[in-house]
């Protein structure tokens, strides 16, 4: 893990910054943040040196502020060479997609309440269905802590096989469970293709993983373990599959309804559009 990213908008949330900069001081990653205000033009700079060189005066103030603001809450986490701050408007998608390029951002972190305000609901669209980077999911007012156990969703799919073996190689003194939900039709035939499923990703990946399978829905399984006294695991990792308009009509979400009670960090991994 080299590069994060933190989506935020400083003056009006900023509560995810010091966990953006204890999770990269720890993790030993530089830390991207982008400041989005949809009220500007789609400018993107480092400083205010470059509003006074493209005359983007009235500005200038804002820059200011959401700079110091960064500073006074991050400056004593991390060194300055591990912090680079963008501040920008306008269209968040080709502003997001161009910070992720240049930059071989490996995760972005967002706070959970920045995706439940129903004026940032474009936002929603594009973090879950337009940028395939994974998300790190943090609640309000989260407290860094180093993932020391992850409990992983999975629907023994091939694309989790990938993302399994990404989380390993960034995470490696993580303790990895793999939990799989059976469907109505669950067989002796299905419990064979599960065991060599399960099988297949020991071969893959150069850790010690451990499985459980559960009866039960899901999301009633996410909400007890997110609110029980003791939490077993520190983060749950979530896969989401891109949707439009009308799959997001009348196919809503699993991942995003679970994540709106969710008490504890969690990590989204997109999957392909064919998936």
């Amino acid at each position: 893990m080299k590069h994060i990213l933190l989506i935020t908008n400083v003056l009006e949330e900023g509560t995810t910054l010091q966990y953006a900069a204890k999770f990269c001081k720890h993790y030993k990653a530089k830390l991207h943040i982008l400041n989005i205000d949809e009220k500007s033009e789609p400018i993107l700079i480092s400083s205010p040196h470059y509003y006074k060189k493209f005359l983007y005066t009235h500005d200038i103030n804002k820059v200011h502020r959401v700079t110091e603001e960064i500073t006074d809450q991050i400056g004593k986490i991390l060194d300055s060479q591990w912090v680079d701050i963008k501040v920008n408007g306008g269209n968040a998608q080709s502003l997001v997609e161009h910070v992720i390029n240049d930059n071989f951002i490996d995760f972005i972190i967002i706070d959970k309440s920045t995706i439940e305000l129903e004026n940032l609901s474009k936002f929603k669209n594009l973090f879950f269905d337009v940028i395939p980077t994974p998300l790190i999911v943090i609640p309000k007012f989260e407290v860094f802590k180093p993932f020391k156990s992850l409990n992983f969703l999975t629907t023994h799919s091939k694309n989790d096989v990938g993302s399994i073996k990404l989380i390993t190689e960034h995470f490696p003194n993580t303790k990895v469970t793999l939990s799989h939900f059976e469907s109505e039709d669950y067989d002796e035939s299905t419990n064979e293709s599960e065991e060599k499923w399960v099988d297949y990703v020991r071969t893959q990946v150069k850790k010690k993983l451990e499985y459980q399978s559960f009866n039960e829905e899901i999301s009633r399984y996410v909400n007890r373990e997110s609110f029980a006294i003791t939490n077993q695991f520190d983060v749950f990792v979530f896969t989401t599959k891109p949707r439009n308009f009308w799959t997001r009509l009348f196919d809503p979400s699993t991942t995003l309804s679970m994540l709106t009670d969710l008490e504890t960090p969690a990590l989204v991994f997109k999957l392909p559009q064919s998936s």
